[in-house]
Parts: structure tokens; C-alpha cells; sequence
């Protein structure tokens, strides 16, 4: 899903508190699968949701790297 869509982030990152954790400006989902029926849920709600601080910026031109 992130491959086609420039407002979507993915990356690993260590010491989180469940495998996997969709944030959405100051809103957070905590899982233990990608398959979970929220996910997708939670993307088509808030991935420019409302809630969004910078309406139109995608997230690319990031680094592939983590630190």
C-alpha cells in the first residue's frame, strides 16, 4: 500500500510497543499483525484525515536508512 501512496510511511523501528504502530498526527494504533482488520481501517480514516497538520505533503524525499 505504501508503494502507491505518497502520504504513507513505512519503516522498522526498534523498541516499539507492539510489532506494529500506525500513527496518524498525534493518533496512534497499536497491533499485533498487519492483518488486523483495523489497519486498513485506521489507514482510510486518517491518512489525510481531519487530523492532518500539512494538507498535500507527502512523505517522500526521506532517507532509507534508520539510525
Amino acid at each position: 500500500m505504501a508503494a502507491e501512496n505518497s502520504y504513507l510511511l513505512v519503516s522498522p523501528m526498534a523498541g516499539l510497543p507492539r510489532p506494529v504502530v500506525a500513527n496518524a498526527w498525534g493518533l496512534q494504533l497499536q497491533l499485533d499483525s498487519v492483518d488486523d482488520g483495523r489497519l486498513p481501517e485506521f489507514l482510510v480514516r486518517h491518512l489525510q484525515g481531519e487530523q492532518t497538520q500539512e494538507p498535500g505533503a507527502p512523505c517522500s524525499g526521506g532517507i532509507d536508512t534508520t539510525p
